[in-house]
């Protein structure tokens, strides 16, 4: 009896052999995570994943799409442009590659994703929608002016709107310490916003013609009569920059009812009336 204490003092101090995941079981644990809607358990099993199979095309595309998750454009297009380097054909990839320079104010990017995904997929509906549709606002665009903040670059058709374009430059500026300094926190990047004619803002976003304006990622307003009532004018920059920040502190998962709710707050918006 005595003579089986030597042995099992041995297994205790050495450990019981240590069983490892491979690549593939890591990277499995990091899909599961991502349906589950654990993007930080997902970031670390990818990461885990990475670090044996660092060119697997697929394991890429996990890290990238948890990245997203978590808000990390930064990430999305380093994880992307590494799985598209090792598989061109990989579509999930450019989609979500494409996304994220669309929502960086990077349409030329977005484009380029979209075209060299056409010559793997060239009958893939999505991506010749997005890409007809891209082609068409940076079409638009181009003929635009800009005034620049420090934190918003605002593009306006022609020189009657550069008086408003500055408005609003002022008026973002104003929001963006006002309503960072109450949330604790500020946008790094620089934001997009556009100022279209009616026409131009149904046309693009294809919004309802009750909107007041959009964000997906630019700051959209329809401006006829702008300078005729600035006070709504500032109101409705004020709530889309709101909805802006709030993306940049949860990219997901916030509720409407309090995505919104905190915008008409921002934006002065009598919540009793």
């Amino acid at each position: 009896m005595f003579a089986v204490i030597p042995l099992v003092l041995s297994l205790v101090l050495t450990g019981a052999p240590v069983q490892h995941k491979t690549p593939a079981q890591h990277a499995q644990a990091g899909w599961d995570a991502l349906n589950a809607g654990r993007a930080q358990e997902a970031v670390v099993a990818f990461d885990e994943a990475l670090r044996g199979a660092p060119r697997e095309p697929s394991v890429l595309l996990g890290a990238g799409v948890a990245a997203h998750l978590l808000g990390q454009p930064d990430a999305v297009r380093r994880y992307l442009f590494e799985a598209l380097k090792h598989e061109p054909a990989l579509t999930a990839a450019s989609l979500l590659l494409g996304e994220t320079f669309y929502r960086a104010n990077d349409i030329a990017a977005a484009i380029d994703v979209y075209e060299k995904a056409l010559v793997h997929a060239p009958a893939h509906r999505q991506v010749n929608d997005r890409l007809e549709a891209w082609r068409k606002e940076a079409a638009l665009h181009d003929r635009f002016g800009q005034k620049l903040g420090d934190h918003f670059t605002v593009l306006f058709e022609g020189p009657a709107e550069a008086e408003l374009a500055q408005k609003a430059v002022e008026i973002l500026e104003a929001a963006y310490w006002r309503i960072g300094s109450a949330l604790y926190t500020y946008p790094s990047d620089v934001i997009g916003v556009v100022l279209y004619t009616r026409e131009q803002f149904s046309d693009i976003t294809r919004s309802p013609k009750w909107a007041a304006a959009a964000y997906d990622g630019r700051i959209r307003v329809p401006v006829r009569g702008a300078l005729q009532n600035v006070r709504e004018f500032e109101r409705v920059l004020t709530h889309e920059f709101t909805h802006a920040l709030i993306r940049t502190i949860a990219p997901r998962g916030v509720p409407v009812w309090l995505n919104e709710g905190l915008a008409m707050m921002f934006d002065g918006t009598d919540v009793e009336a």
